[in-house]
C-alpha cells in the first residue's frame, strides 16, 4: 500500500511568525523560511510518519520548540519504521521524553514554552494516533467527518465534564493548554484506537481549527 499525502504551511494575518511546524515522512518546513508559505505533494510507501507540531511561548521560544519536535522526529524516524505494532506505544513515548529534554536544555527550564503535537504513524493494519495538546486528528471515511483526537485544552475539559462556562471563562482561558511537550514534567501523548480501511486523515493546528469550522473542513476534504 502506497500514502499519497500533502502539506501546506501558512503563517496566516494575526501573528508576526510561525510557530508550527510539520513532518511530512521526513520532509519538515525549511529551517529559517518558517513564515514563507510551503506546500507539497508526494506519495510514500509503508510505514509512513506525520506530524503537527504547535510552538507555544511567545517570541521566538514557540518557534524553536516546534523545531526541536520535528528535528527530533527525524532522529526517531527509523526507529519508528523498524518497530513492532506492539512496540509502537513505548517508540513514541520515548520520542515524546527526548524531545522534551531537548526543549528544556535548549530554552531553560524556566522559560515556559513548549509543543502541542498530533502524530499518525500508518501501518499494513491502519494508523495509530496520538497527541498531546489542542492539535488535531481528523478522519473521513465515507464523506463523513470524524474528530480522533481529544483537545488538551482546559476549555474542552471543562465542557466534557458538563460545566457551562461563561463567556469570560473563554476569553480568559481560549489558549490554555493542560497537555504538551517542554513545559513542566514530561508529560505522555494520548493514544486513539487503530483506524484501519481506506481512509482520509487530516493533522492540523489550532491555527487552522480556530478559524474554519468542522462543517467546512468536512466540505473540503
Amino acid at each position: 500500500m502506497r500514502i499519497e499525502y500533502s502539506a501546506r504551511s501558512h503563517m496566516g494575518r494575526v501573528r508576526k511568525n510561525n510557530e508550527d511546524n510539520l513532518f511530512a515522512n521526513q520532509i519538515t518546513l525549511p529551517e529559517g523560511l518558517e513564515n514563507r508559505p510551503f506546500a507539497i505533494d508526494g506519495i510514500a510507501d509503508l510505514p509512513a510518519v506525520f506530524a503537527v507540531c504547535d510552538g507555544m511561548g511567545g517570541e521566538e521560544h514557540g518557534e524553536i520548540a516546534s523545531r526541536i519536535a520535528v528535528n527530533t522526529l527525524t532522529l526517531h524516524y527509523e526507529s519508528f519504521c523498524r518497530t513492532t505494532e506492539r512496540q509502537i506505544a513505548n517508540e513514541v513515548a520515548a520520542y515524546v521524553n527526548n524531545t522534551h529534554e531537548a526543549i528544556c536544555e535548549s530554552v531553560g527550564r524556566d522559560v515556559r514554552t513548549g509543543a502541542t503535537l498530533a502524530l499518525s504513524i500508518i501501518m499494513n493494519r491502519g494508523a495509530f494516533c496520538f497527541n498531546l495538546g489542542d492539535s488535531r486528528i481528523y478522519a473521513i471515511r465515507k464523506g463523513r467527518l470524524q474528530k480522533i483526537t481529544h483537545d488538551h485544552a482546559w476549555i474542552a475539559e471543562q465542557q466534557a465534564k458538563g460545566i457551562q462556562l461563561s463567556m469570560e471563562d473563554i476569553r480568559a482561558n481560549q489558549h490554555k493548554i493542560t497537555r504538551c511537550i517542554g513545559t513542566g514534567e514530561s508529560q505522555s501523548a494520548e493514544e486513539y484506537n487503530l483506524i484501519g480501511g481506506k481512509c482520509r486523515f487530516l493533522l492540523c493546528s489550532d491555527g487552522l481549527t480556530d478559524m474554519v469550522s468542522d462543517a467546512e473542513i468536512e466540505r473540503i476534504l
